[in-house]
């Protein structure tokens, strides 16, 4: 037996910018999380927990979701150096003769 799909409750932490997180009686600021149900294919959430090495359904989608902001800040970053150096108009020097 094979179950396509699970319903799944979890906890998502929303990083909301630091006026909108809260702060506990030690000072600490929490980011604040909102309960949401995902209808998700149990298959694909448990070979992601195993790639990721997460204990938990929670922090597979937590790990997931930091990796997606993480490679979304990468490719802007990159995006950036390469707008900035196509704006420099520097020249590239073939010194070993292979570009043409």
């Amino acid at each position: 037996m094979f179950i396509i799909g699970w319903f799944v409750h979890i906890y998502v932490k929303i990083d909301a910018g630091y006026d909108q997180c809260r702060r506990d009686g030690m000072g600490t600021v929490k980011a604040m999380v909102v309960h949401k149900h995902f209808r998700l294919d149990a298959v694909k959430l448990k070979r992601a927990q195993k790639l990721l090495g997460a204990p938990t359904e929670t922090e597979t989608i937590e790990r997931s979701i930091d990796l997606a902001i993480l490679e979304h800040e990468r490719n802007r970053i990159a995006n950036r150096a390469h707008d900035s150096f196509v704006r420099s108009k520097a020249t590239v020097r073939d010194v070993y003769g292979v570009l043409e």
